[in-house]
């Protein structure tokens, strides 16, 4: 039990650091965040002045910072520049962030448990050695090159997969995003079975 409120305690101390430190380095930035919401149009100082009462701009760094955890303790994640609400935008994009990790996952599993099996049955072998070095080149490749090398060769020059968007549905517009996810995954998941 105390090795439980321990780490309760400490991922509370590292949730308000860091968003603390991520929330000041927002702060400190150059610019006037009601100027960049007008864009080209100028604002009447009558609602240049609401904007900053209603998001708390003149107020000191702490007390922003309260306003913003209460209001994400409350579950208000904010509005964005055009006034819709955080929480609305996610909720549009979490069933296609639910199937991309779901595609991605069943890859990395299928393809993870395959090479692992195969590299068990040829241990000590150039197959074993392939698919070792295989999934640590996978692993170690940065994702958006992976994913850019993987969009302009498979999506552009042999027009296996949809370059952007969702809208030839599934699985046609995940694959290729999901089998650049599962590559990261190839090597711990293969190594495993292996062993």
């Amino acid at each position: 039990m105390t090795y439980l409120v321990r780490r309760l305690l400490e991922a509370l101390v590292v949730f308000f650091g860091i968003s603390l430190v991520i929330y000041a380095m927002a702060y400190v930035l150059p610019g006037d965040p009601v100027a960049a919401l007008a864009g080209d149009r100028p604002l009447s100082p009558s609602v240049a002045r609401a904007l900053r009462e209603q998001h708390h701009l003149d107020d000191p760094l702490l007390v922003q910072y309260g306003h913003y955890l209460a209001g994400l303790f409350q579950g208000d994640l904010g509005t964005d520049l055009s006034g819709r609400p955080v929480a609305e935008q996610m909720a549009d994009r979490w069933p296609v962030t639910i199937k991309l990790a779901l595609t991605a996952w069943v890859i990395e599993a299928v393809a993870g448990i395959s090479l692992g099996v195969l590299a068990a049955l040829r241990r000590g072998t150039w197959t074993d050695r392939t698919v070792l070095a295989f999934t640590i080149g996978a692993t170690s490749v940065p994702v958006f090159v992976l994913a850019y090398t993987a969009q302009v060769v498979l999506g552009v020059k042999f027009a296996l997969f949809p370059v952007a968007g969702t809208t030839e549905g599934w699985p046609s517009s995940y694959v290729l995003p999901a089998l650049c996810v599962a590559a990261f995954g190839l090597a711990s998941v293969s190594r495993l079975v292996r062993a």
